[in-house]
Order: structure tokens, then sequence, then C-alpha cells
């Protein structure tokens, strides 16, 4: 509290010594602004004193002159002459009066010039030599008065302000004082709750670092490109490695074990982009393999600060059984039971998602329509389970021949099947298609009520557009209906294509 009020104590002093000092500044300023208007004025009155002085040397100087009256000159006394100048000059000259000849006991005139500058008459008493003038001196006498006006309206000004600013550092000075008490006060309240909070956070340290160790789930501190701590449940997981520096050195990231899933719903990024992942996905899902095993883990990732740096603590909890459950159900629920293709649920699933994928990278798009040819004469005649069997042998071969990751085959409902794919030219698209027609016609499964083939055959109508953003599904899929129905129309056995359906 004593260093408190030296402080502002010192303050004030300063800023009275700063007062002073800018107080004498405007002072001087003032006194050097009067003596230049009083310097001026004197130089006036010096330049009107050397113009009568000449005035009345002019009787020596001229001696006898004559002034023309008329045809003849008349001569002219010098002294007259003098006293009309001198007359005139005072009458008309700037306002000055020329006085008499002033005798002063005692005085020695001839040295240096005497003068008064009477302020209220607003004149200036000038005596040099023998010559007196009573000179006109308001225009300097207002600017003398101005410039000491601005003195003392500054002057006030900044007295006041000096004065409120000491007001305010004395009013600073109590608050600081209660303030620096309420401190001291909170200081030791701080204090002791900073020990308590310091013992209960210990405890927290231990009981969060017994739960890093002991926890079931997989948890490390990554940077993302390498991990920098793991927990005992890392190392059982990865039994080959006994500590972090010997995982190190064959792997800098975990993500070195990460594979897709067929699914497509796991996290398959590389260094540090996988970390991003896990953090943008709302339910994320890794698969890791591992000594020739596949195992599914639910992510968590939390940024910290580690070391004053920023890591991720990312949490692995395996669902492997879950995960291979559910999705052995949902591949049930989309695949036919009959056949084991794509059913179609899975097909009103798949369809648009390609379109729009094939749209986002302007690639072309293709749908087609199989049906086998008469195969409701089939049953009649061979039997439904024939005909089932029938199916299974068509679809069994049309998958053989469908295997690339841009074509999906789909059951659409009795004999009727789908078939998309992307990113084929036109000419590629047909040939494809042919291929399966001719494929299916090679089978040779004897159907003698499909007149001019004797076999079990199929019709292909498709809708090939080169741009797939100018498609829409609803006309994709009519528009490769048609086509099918021309296909039937014009012989079975055939692919009618329309392009830019």
């Amino acid at each position: 509290m004593k260093n408190s009020k030296n402080k502002f104590f010192m303050i004030g002093i300063t800023i009275l010594l700063v007062w002073v000092f800018i107080e004498a500044y405007f002072y001087m300023i003032a006194v050097e602004a009067q003596k230049n208007y009083t310097d001026n004025l004197l130089k006036d009155a010096r330049e009107h004193y050397e113009e009568i002085e000449n005035i009345r040397n002019l009787p020596a100087e001229i001696g006898t002159f004559y002034v023309k009256e008329g045809d003849a000159f008349k001569k002219v006394d010098p002294s007259l002459l003098v006293q009309t100048l001198l007359k005139q000059y005072q009458k008309n000259d700037f306002y000055y009066t020329v006085t008499p000849k002033v005798q002063k006991k005692g005085a020695n005139l001839s040295k240096k010039p005497i003068y008064r500058l009477e302020s209220e008459k607003k004149r200036l008493y000038y005596v040099y030599k023998e010559i007196a003038i009573d000179m006109d001196a308001s225009f300097y006498v207002e600017k003398i008065q101005s410039v000491w006006f601005k003195f003392f309206a500054v002057s006030f000004l900044f007295t006041v302000f000096t004065l409120v600013l000491l007001f305010l550092i004395r009013f600073l000075q109590k608050k600081s004082s209660s303030y620096e008490k309420l401190s001291n006060t909170l200081e030791l309240k701080v204090l002791q709750q900073t020990k308590l909070l310091e013992a209960e956070h210990a405890k927290k340290e231990i009981y969060l670092e017994t739960l890093f160790e002991k926890s079931p789930n997989i948890i490390i501190i990554t940077t993302g490109n390498s991990i920098t701590r793991a927990n005992e449940a890392f190392f059982k997981f990865f039994k080959e490695y006994a500590s972090l520096e010997e995982f190190k050195r064959e792997h800098e990231c975990i993500c070195d074990f990460f594979c897709a899933s067929c699914h497509g719903d796991t996290i398959n990024s590389t260094k540090m982009q996988w970390v991003e992942d896990v953090l943008g996905e709302e339910e994320p899902i890794i698969k890791i393999c591992y000594l020739e095993q596949e195992y599914y883990f639910s992510v968590y990732a939390k940024k910290i600060y580690e070391e004053n740096k920023m890591h991720m603590m990312v949490t692995l909890n395996d669902i492997t059984e879950i995960y291979n459950i559910r999705h052995k159900f949902e591949d049930l629920s989309m695949q036919d039971a009959l056949t084991n293709i794509y059913n179609r649920r899975y097909f009103n699933v798949v369809f648009p998602q390609e379109l729009n994928r094939a749209k986002r990278t302007r690639e072309s798009f293709c749908f087609a329509i199989m049906d086998v040819d008469n195969f409701k004469l089939y049953n009649d005649n061979y039997g439904h389970d024939a005909g089932d069997e029938a199916l299974q042998s068509i679809t069994a071969k049309i998958t053989e021949l469908t295997q690339r990751a841009n074509e999906f085959f789909f059951r659409l409902g009795g004999e009727e099947f789908g078939f998309v794919c992307s990113a084929y030219t036109k000419e590629e698209a047909f040939r494809h298609l042919q291929n399966i027609c001719k494929e299916v016609q090679n089978l040779k499964i004897e159907h003698l009520y499909n007149e001019k083939y004797g076999v079990l055959t199929i019709s292909i109508g498709v809708c090939y557009l080169s741009d797939a953003r100018e498609g829409e599904v609803k006309y994709i899929y009519k528009s490769a209906d048609n086509a099918l129905y021309k296909a039937k129309e014009s012989g079975r056995n055939k692919v009618v294509l329309f392009e830019n359906c």
C-alpha cells in the first residue's frame, strides 16, 4: 500500500512540475510576442523620425531655390518650405503628430531614443535628439493585448485541466488503496484455493492416468502423423510390439493398418487427414487389418494440449462383432432371396446415388432394363422350379460379366433386371450389353416356346447419357423401359439404345 501512495505522490509532483514548465513556456511566448510588436512599433517611430529629420535638414541641403510663377521664377524661403511640409506631414501622414522641439533638463537626447507606450490612450511618445513624436499605436496595442488575453485564457484552461488531473490522481489513489486491500485479501484466498485445487488436480491426474492406462479401449495421443502416447490396451492389441518406440520403428502412424470396408462406411484416409475425417464424421468407424484378421472400431477424437502443442486423444472401441452382425442383416435386406444379387430396394438407393455422383464428376451414365424373353411360357411349360433355376443361371452369368467397380446389377422383380454403370462411352456400353445378351443365349437353356431361338434369351432397353448432368431418374427409367419395349417388338434377343434420353 505504501508503494502505491509513493507512486501516486510522484505522479502528482511530476504533473505539477510539468504544469510549471508549460506555464513558463507559455509566458515566454507571450513576452517574446510583446517584444516583437514593441520592436516593430519603435521601428515605425524611427522611420518617421528619419523622415522628419530629412525635412528639417532641407534648408541646409538645398540652399536657395526658386518657384516659377507665370513667366518668371520667384525665390522661396527654405524655412517656409520646411514648415509647410511639416504641417502637411502632421496633417495627413498616417495619423502621426509632430510636436515642437522638446527641451529636457539633464537629459542627453543624442545617445538613444526615449519612449513611453500608453495602452489606455493607445499612443506612443517617442523622443530622440531634438524631435518628439506623438504617435498612434492602436494596432500594436491591440495585438499585444490579444497576446496576453490568449496567454491568460490558455493558462487558465491548462491550470483547470491540471487541477482536474490532480483530483483524478487523488481519486485513483484512494481507489487503488481500496483495490490493493481487496487484492491482498483475494490473493490470500486464491492462494488457499490454489493449494486445494492443486491437491485435487493431483488426485484427478492419478485417476485420469489410471483410466488412460487401464481402459479396455485403445487410447492414443497423436499429432495425426505420429503417436506420442499409447495405453496398455494398444499393446494388448498390437501384441507384436512391447513398447511405443518399437512400434514407431516400423509404423509412424496407426493409419498404416487402415483398410477399406466393402460397405464403404469406414475411414480409410492417410496421415493427418484421417483425424480430420474422424472429427468430421457423425459416427466414424475404421477397419484395421492386422495379423490376417479384420477388426472394426468406432472412433472418438478430442483436441487436447500436450506439451503446449495441439494433439488429439483418440479412443478406439472394438465393435467387430456388432459391425459384422449388422452388415450381415443389411446384406440380407438388400439381396434378392432367389438370385443373391441386389434387390429392388437397394436399386432405389443406388440408382439416384450413382446418377448424382456421375453428375458431380461430369461422367457418362448408363441404365439398362433386361427382361427374359417369353418367360411366362417357360414357367407354364417347364414349371416354376425350372424357371427359378433358369433365373439363377442367367443372373450368375450376368454377375460374372459385371464385376467392375462402376457396375451394379439388380433384380427388379420377376424376370426383369436392372443394370447401372458410368464412365463408359456409348460404343463401350453398347458392346458390353450386346455381349451380355449373347452370353445369356450361349447358356443354351432350352426354351422351345421362345420361337426363332429355341433357348432362353434376354432383351435389353438402354438409356445412355454422355453427360449425366442432363438426366433425371424418372425420365431415364422411362426411356430405358421404352427402349426395352422396342427391343421386344422388333424380335427380342437384342439391345436397343436411346441416347441423351
